[in-house]
């Protein structure tokens, strides 16, 4: 800086440097003229940090503010906004997700890198690791497809614990599904088994279609109320499962006395099958 000598040269170009690093390199004409009104290095950063260029860079610390946190100093907020970045950079998503204003929205909400990791992750093995039937019913009862979920997910206005609870739900609706079963008792068995799988449900499901399935036929003979319903109950330990199984027994025993005579109980028989997964 030609007009700039001595210390006011050090000031300007340790300024300059410092604020090109934050990505504010267009600030360098003011750090000039402040330098050149006599102010001092701390001044000319109290000034820089009111200017409309750094609200606009530095927006998830207004953010923060806004909700009530401290905001983070200008070094440690670009280190996450690069942390961040590598981590979704490590699972393949596009620029489009780590654009600054994005970054901005991530860490004014308070979402730590460790969290942004679990969430892409969550998103990545719902699209990659599971069957279509999971997206599918994801997208059915939370209208997020496929293409959207990795947005969602790191959508800080979502917690991650209810995210969680959405792919648990999805997961158990989608191993309904491709058992045949519509079920409205997939957030209660969610409630009841939190870490079910996905082959879990799936075969919890297929039994309680082969105990309701037979169920219903006994029922129609007996006069007890035994469907895939109440299987679904019992077979995954829901409220309803006790007279549930009472049911169960009672048709067993009514079968049983039907076929008193014969050698054997029939297959498919009530009275073989077990209920739990």
């Amino acid at each position: 800086m030609a007009d700039l000598t001595g210390a006011d040269l050090d000031a300007f170009e340790f300024l300059s440097a410092t604020f090109e690093g934050y990505g504010l390199g267009d600030l360098t004409g003011l750090i000039k003229d402040y330098i050149t009104q006599g102010y001092g290095d701390d001044t000319i950063i109290l000034k820089l940090r009111q200017t409309p260029e750094y609200a606009k860079r530095f927006a998830g610390n207004e953010m923060l503010r806004k909700a009530g946190f401290v905001p983070y100093d200008e070094k440690t907020y670009v280190e996450l906004e690069n942390d961040m970045k590598n981590r979704m950079i490590k699972y393949g998503l596009s620029e489009d997700f780590y654009q600054r204003d994005d970054l901005a929205k991530i860490i004014g909400g308070s979402v730590s890198p460790n969290e942004v990791e679990d969430r892409i992750k969550s998103a990545y093995d719902l699209v990659n690791s599971t069957p279509s039937s999971v997206r599918d019913e994801y997208a059915r009862l939370y209208g997020v497809t496929s293409i959207d979920l990795m947005g969602a997910f790191l959508n800080p206005e979502v917690a991650k614990p209810l995210i969680d609870k959405r792919i648990a739900t999805a997961t158990i609706s989608g191993a309904a599904m491709d058992q045949g079963i519509s079920s409205t008792l997939t957030e209660q068995i969610r409630e009841v088994n939190p870490n079910l799988t996905y082959a879990q449900a799936a075969q919890g499901f297929s039994q309680a279609q082969q105990l309701g399935t037979r169920g219903q036929e006994l029922s129609s003979i007996y006069g007890d109320q035994y469907g895939i319903e109440e299987a679904t109950q019992e077979t995954f330990g829901l409220a309803g499962a006790a007279k549930a199984e009472t049911t169960k027994k009672k048709l067993a025993s009514k079968e049983r006395a039907s076929f008193s005579g014969s050698s054997a109980v029939r297959a498919g028989s009530l009275a073989q099958e077990k209920g739990g997964i």
